[in-house]
């Protein structure tokens, strides 16, 4: 693997336990690891962001869960589109924004996009974004069709999918100073002579 961009390597049969470790691995930098990125870790790099992850497979839910919450985000999961519309009907301020994958039994990503933006209000804005390994241009189209706004490539690239939530859904920055000018503390009345 040195020298080929190779960050480590997986016998099979690929086990989550061994999976989760090695990508926790890639983020501390342990050994096997390819050395950290230009952009940097993604520590905090969503603080405070809710996210719907929608994905029917276990094993591409940790491993989305553990790179979404290692950025700082908040994370709930369901497992196929029609709980995802079940959730939002319900409570349409209860997350930032949607990772979607498409491919998923009872609703499929597409359908359930579709469903959401249908219900109008702030469903109808919520960020949407596609989660799948088809990459081709006819799926982007597709993707944005059903109302989804953007696009991320399974399996998903970190610095990829945190600039593409951030762009979405930008964090609050810290508040500025305050230009209001100050109020004078009250003057005591000039000392009389006597």
């Amino acid at each position: 693997a040195d020298g080929l961009g190779v960050a480590g390597v997986l016998s099979k049969p690929i086990l989550p336990a061994r999976l989760l470790e090695r990508v926790a691995g890639l983020f501390s930098g342990g050994p096997g690891t390819a050395p950290s990125a230009p952009h940097g870790p993604p520590d905090g790099q969503l603080n405070g962001m809710r996210i719907l992850l929608v994905e029917d497979n276990e094993i591409n839910q940790e491993v989305a869960q553990m790179m979404l919450l290692h950025a700082g985000a908040t994370v709930e999961t369901v497992a196929n589109g029609q709980l995802a519309v079940d959730l939002l009907r319900a409570d349409p301020q209860r997350c930032d924004l949607v990772l979607m994958d498409v491919q998923m039994p009872v609703l499929n990503g597409y359908d359930a996009t579709a469903a959401i933006r249908a219900a109008g209000g702030p469903l109808a804005r919520l960020p949407i974004v596609a989660m799948t390994a088809n990459v081709m241009e006819d799926d982007r189209r597709r993707a944005g069709q059903a109302g989804m706004n953007a696009h991320v490539a399974k399996p998903i690239d970190v610095a990829e999918m945190i600039d593409v939530l951030t762009r979405l859904v930008p964090r609050p920055t810290a508040p500025a100073p305050s230009t209001a000018a100050a109020t004078p503390a009250a003057t005591p009345p000039a000392a009389q002579h006597a």
